[in-house]
């Protein structure tokens, strides 16, 4: 599919409830943009492949088209690898110059900072963009809390 015309395009794992529409960010065109999944005293870096930005660069292509090359080798050698490790591995721990940069973790929520948005103020809720509901294991648990969550944003 050729986006020509775009700026860049938007990725989303199915566990990731939207509260809005993302925007097209103005950033670096030769950064990929994912969520932070760093624990904050860890000091490293540790991106989390639920949601991610691409801008629509030639740069970024060839870095999706070497991405998607490994992985379908990981897949071929038979070696069961989530994508997470696998973007993590290839972006942070193959290269020292920065090719990915942490989204705005108040606007895309992590899993395991769901709750304490859920305890937050109204105004701190109402600047999400995007909550992925990683972290919760079981459909049931994922239900309740994506139940939690839209009854948030509807104000209940």
């Amino acid at each position: 599919m050729e986006h020509s015309e775009s700026k860049g395009f938007w990725f989303s794992d199915l566990d990731v409830i939207w509260c809005r529409p993302p925007e097209i960010l103005n950033t670096d065109e030769n950064l990929i943009y994912a969520q932070n999944d760093a624990w904050k005293k860890s000091g490293n870096l540790h991106f989390c492949s639920g949601i991610m930005f691409f801008p629509n660069s030639q740069k970024v292509r060839k870095e999706l088209s070497e991405l998607f090359e490994i992985h379908v080798k990981t897949i071929e050698s038979k070696v069961l690898t989530p994508d997470e490790p696998i973007f993590n591995s290839f972006f942070v721990l193959n290269n020292s110059s920065p090719r990915v940069n942490y989204l705005d973790s108040d606007k895309y929520v992590i899993g395991h900072r769901i709750i304490y948005f859920l305890i937050s103020s109204r105004t701190r809720i109402s600047k999400v963009v995007a909550f992925h509901i990683n972290y919760v294991i079981g459909d049931q648990k994922k239900s309740l809390v994506a139940m939690a969550i839209l009854s948030r944003l509807e104000g209940k």
